[in-house]
């Protein structure tokens, strides 16, 4: 019985492996449907619940720089869930971010750290599920599944310690806290953020 292709927008089985060295997505899958404008570039994911791939050397030199905290010895030892692709858009991310959150780097560094796990963790199948996925088409023809919403489950720990470290940080010229700018809502509990 050979294992039949998710359809897109179902979400019961889309990470059914949920297991260390596994990943929920991996790579780029074109622009965001969802996202007219955007101040980096909104690709999406993947859906790609596989083992976690070795990392190159390019990918392990950069991962370094913007994650260096899931870096695991050399490449042969270092796993990720990103592609170069990926590792470049973050590294952009990670660079605004911290520049909006510069007045307190522990602020801008837990949260680096929160983007660096949710798109690059070898693990990543441990803490994330996609709930929802596009039909994609390459530019070969070839069908792709485009994740274009997951959700990330921390334990209560880190989401309290990555929640409390932004609690007063303001955004320059703003009179919001960086933990409660949310686009939609005010939110100010660590079960809500980021």
């Amino acid at each position: 019985a050979g294992r039949r292709a998710p359809r897109a927008g179902v979400a019961p089985s889309l990470t059914p492996v949920h297991r260390a060295g596994y990943c929920a997505f991996y790579g780029e899958c074109g622009r965001n449907p969802e996202v007219n404008m955007s101040l980096v570039p909104s690709n999406v994911p993947c859906l790609s619940n596989t083992p976690a791939r070795v990392a190159t050397r390019t990918v392990l030199n950069m991962l370094r720089s913007v994650c260096p905290e899931l870096v695991r010895g050399d490449n042969e030892t270092t796993r990720v869930c990103c592609s170069l692709g990926q590792l470049v858009a973050l590294r952009l991310s990670v660079a605004l971010s911290g520049t909006v959150l510069s007045r307190c780097p522990a602020c801008a560094r837990n949260f680096a750290n929160l983007y660096c796990n949710n798109i690059c963790s070898p693990d990543q199948s441990l803490f994330t599920n996609v709930t929802r996925i596009v039909n994609r088409t390459t530019a070969l023809g070839r069908p792709q599944l485009a994740v274009v919403e997951y959700q990330c489950f921390y334990q209560r720990d880190f989401a309290d310690a990555s929640f409390d470290s932004c609690k007063g940080v303001r955004f320059p010229g703003w009179a919001t806290a960086a933990s409660t700018a949310s686009p939609s809502t005010s939110r100010t509990t660590a079960p809500a953020w980021p």
